[in-house]
């Protein structure tokens, strides 16, 4: 073989050999990659499931303070229903003394 032809055979051997290390090198970070994949999910499931619960205990805390809104609304609702009763009732008593105060005694 010539000079020149063994040198370029060595050459691409050379290149052949940075190649495959290239490859094992990538099929290593593929598999760690693979092998991390998996609990990286979990802890995404865990993180998630997590804020999951918290959304649920706030929830569940808004509903309470919204039936316990609904409860003293309605409260207040009666006694205004109550007061108003008493306000007409009190509006009749003044119309009825107003009309008999303006009527001459006999």
């Amino acid at each position: 073989m010539s000079w020149e032809l063994r040198r370029e055979i060595e050459k691409l051997e050379g290149e052949v050999l940075r190649l495959r290390s290239e490859i094992e090198r990538r099929q290593k970070d593929v598999e760690e990659l693979s092998e991390e994949e998996p609990d990286r999910s979990t802890l995404e499931c865990v993180r998630l499931q997590e804020r999951n619960m918290a959304l649920a205990k706030e929830l569940a805390t808004l509903k309470l303070s919204c039936k316990e809104l609904t409860a003293k609304c309605n409260v207040l609702g009666r006694g205004e229903a109550r007061a108003l009763r008493k306000l007409g009732k009190a509006k009749e008593k003044i119309k009825k003394l107003k009309i008999n105060s303006s009527r001459p005694n006999k």
